[in-house]
């Protein structure tokens, strides 16, 4: 089902969602041998909308492939995008959408203190899906252009070396059913923060590297620099036993000779 209360939808189409859901939903549902889940939010879902029950459901990830694991060049992306080696690197990425939330990255970037703002640089990779200007605007409203570069959309390869050049990945995203960003950022062992919502908050390993607003945001980001909030557990090794695309493939292939 891939988590479809998507909260971006039209009224019309979010109301259609529901009319469908009642009607022929529970139906539909009644018919599999199992669902597959992304999440345990969206098992909860499932529960709690269509009344399945839990050995109904399998919760299956999405992954990455195992050359995320590997060790990229960090020099790169910054070498690519000038950036200095003693700035400190928040990387975004995604395409540039109102609902990716850049804008509260940005404006809880631009509530940093000025000598704390001098020393990072935010880099948002992926192509403009119509709201970069808005974004340009809130930038020289703040006065953060040394600070912020838009890459547009780059090479997978260039991508790997911007997961490895970052200090810290952000997922500020208002609604995501998964969130692959996270684990790609993860495989590389890196701090994440997202928002605690959709299908994110149950991505992220540690729960205090989730925020629920742009002054939460600001705080963690500070926090961070400072080395005052840090990860405990091994990303990488987490992505590695639950996150590639060869053990996902097995639980899938699991799944259906029980079934069959």
């Amino acid at each position: 089902p891939h988590y479809p209360v998507y909260p971006f939808s039209s009224s019309k189409r979010r109301l259609l969602a529901k009319f469908f859901d009642i009607t022929m939903g529970k139906k539909i549902f009644s018919l599999y041998s199992k669902i597959i889940a992304l999440t345990e939010g969206e098992k909860i879902w499932l529960e709690e909308n269509f009344h399945i029950p839990d050995d109904k459901i399998e919760v299956i990830p999405n992954g990455v492939p195992e050359s995320f694991l590997k060790t990229h060049s960090s020099e790169k992306f910054r070498e690519r995008f000038l950036i200095p080696r003693d700035k400190f690197l928040i990387l975004s990425v995604g395409r540039i959408h109102y609902s990716k939330g850049f804008q509260d990255l940005l404006l809880a970037f631009s509530r940093l203190p000025p000598n704390v703002r001098k020393n990072i640089i935010i880099a948002i990779v992926g192509p403009d899906a119509g709201f970069k200007s808005e974004l340009e605007k809130i930038v020289k409203r703040k006065k953060i252009e040394k600070n912020v570069i838009f890459t547009g959309e780059i090479s997978e390869k260039l991508k790997l070396s911007a997961y490895e050049a970052c200090d810290l990945f952000v997922l500020p995203s208002y609604w995501e059913g998964f969130g692959i960003t996270i684990i790609e950022a993860m495989a590389k062992d890196k701090l994440v923060l997202a928002r605690n919502t959709g299908g994110q908050k149950w991505i992220v390993p540690e729960k205090s590297f989730l925020f629920n607003s742009i002054a939460e945001l600001s705080q963690k980001i500070l926090h961070i620099y400072a080395g005052k909030l840090k990860k405990r557990l091994n990303y990488k090794e987490i992505v590695k036993e639950n996150y590639t695309w060869d053990k996902i493939v097995r639980k899938l292939i699991k799944i259906y000779e029980e079934v069959i």
